[in-house]
């Protein structure tokens, strides 16, 4: 077996990558798998890394959470070659690992040692006007998908001991940045959403393009879509209030939110999204901020991952 590639953000989960480091090691060596570690500085040499990677590796394993993958997955796509990627996943959510089948190392493992690959579907962000591409694996939001996140990153600075607490103070932070939100009426919005079936003006508190069911740390807000079925499920949540997108959000948790009247799933292959205002984006963990119009496509069997 040819040695597999390590891309390490010891950054990754607050900690969390550097504690587990260890273990990951072991696992390694317990499967027989040759490897060759390499330790990320910051982003950019992540994406030095992956792109030297992507030229003399088979298979590149990163260790970090959702954003991690996110980097290296853009540098692969970006590149001449067609290495198979998987995660350790090390990070707050790991929605990308739970659907792809690597939240256990023992998984993660298996699947390396067995060598069987898949192509999976692969988001692009466009921004008109502008020129660069940007690809997304697991979902793109917009409203409170972003604003939550910048609640819950600031909470996590001002209290830094709170990570021992573990998903439920991540939860409690993330209730607390849904309710600022809509104190401060950072939501509603609205946008003119465009697709092959429609043009209309939408109101909404949150607006996801998926390309997995899981978001938000496991959450299947669009549980029809898949990473392998070339298209993007737009799912769509119009409350107005702290108290009614807090019912939806738990109703979610079930997957009893479809069926709410505030919640609308739209599946295609492309959407073009116009607002009267500047508006700021997240894709996997990772925040664009002061756009007015986009598109959003499907690149159909663009990346090789390891299943």
């Amino acid at each position: 077996m040819e040695p597999v590639a390590v891309l390490f953000n010891p950054s990754s989960g607050r900690g969390k990558s550097k504690r587990k480091k260890g273990q990951i090691e072991a696992k390694f060596k317990q499967y027989a798998i040759p490897y060759k570690w390499f330790a990320s500085r910051n982003e950019a040499h992540l994406k030095e890394l992956a792109q030297t990677a992507a030229q003399s590796f088979p298979i590149i394993i990163a260790v970090g959470g959702d954003t991690t993958f996110q980097l290296i997955a853009s540098e692969v796509l970006s590149s001449d070659t067609d290495p198979a990627l998987a995660m350790a996943a090390t990070g707050s959510e790991n929605d990308i690992a739970c659907v792809l089948g690597w939240s256990e190392l023992d998984s993660l493992c298996e699947a390396i040692r067995a060598g069987r690959d898949r192509r999976m579907d692969v988001g692009l962000l466009e921004i008109i006007g502008g020129s660069a591409k940007v690809y997304f694996i697991g979902a793109l939001s917009l409203g409170l998908g972003v604003e939550v996140n910048r609640f819950v990153a600031g909470f996590w600075r001002r209290f830094p001991l709170a990570a021992k607490g573990g998903n439920f103070i991540q939860n409690m932070a993330g209730i607390l940045g849904i309710k600022d939100s809509f104190k401060y009426n950072r939501v509603p919005l609205r946008v003119k959403l465009k697709c092959e079936r429609f043009e209309r003006e939408m109101d909404f508190s949150l607006m996801v393009f998926a390309n997995i069911p899981s978001y938000a740390g496991g959450i299947e807000l669009t549980p029809g879509v898949t990473a392998f079925d070339g298209k993007i499920d737009c799912c769509v949540i119009s409350s107005d209030n702290f108290l009614q997108t807090l019912l939806i959000g738990l109703r979610a948790r079930k997957g009893r939110h479809i069926s709410s009247n505030n919640v609308e799933i739209i599946s295609d292959t492309a959407f073009e999204i116009i607002s009267p205002y500047n508006i700021d984006l997240q894709y996997d963990g990772e925040t664009i901020h002061s756009v007015k119009a986009f598109k959003v496509s499907i690149l159909t069997a663009a990346l090789k991952v390891l299943v």
